[in-house]
């Protein structure tokens, strides 16, 4: 029988306890978005999405946005802080499922 544990959270406080129950057979890893379990819902033809993508893909790698709390204050700014925090979230949800972006270390990696 296989089990599998997915834990929803951007904190990285139960990585310890995602690796020791990886060492004991069990398959856990942890996710940022319930989006990046159904991609489909991850659209990437909302509006404001198009926008955030093409100001960060035309920006220099090293002008990007490194953590997560700088990624979403810049997306904000973006939108001259008109824009709702839970849409930005969402947002920074659909990169990671569409994978355009990880993060590792707390250092958001960007694959465009």
């Amino acid at each position: 029988m296989s089990h599998k544990l997915l834990l929803v959270d951007k904190a990285k406080g139960f990585d310890p306890l995602l690796r020791h129950l990886n060492k004991n057979g069990l398959k856990c890893k942890r996710i940022n978005s319930l989006l990046e379990l159904e991609p489909k819902s991850a659209t990437t033809e909302e509006p404001n999405y198009k926008r955030v993508f093409e100001l960060l893909s035309k920006s220099e790698k090293k002008a990007r946005p490194r953590k997560r709390a700088t990624l979403s204050q810049h997306i904000s700014s973006m939108f001259q802080m008109n824009i709702a925090q839970s849409d930005v979230d969402r947002i920074i949800d659909i990169n990671f499922a569409n994978k355009m972006i990880s993060e590792s270390n707390n250092t958001i990696s960007y694959a465009f």
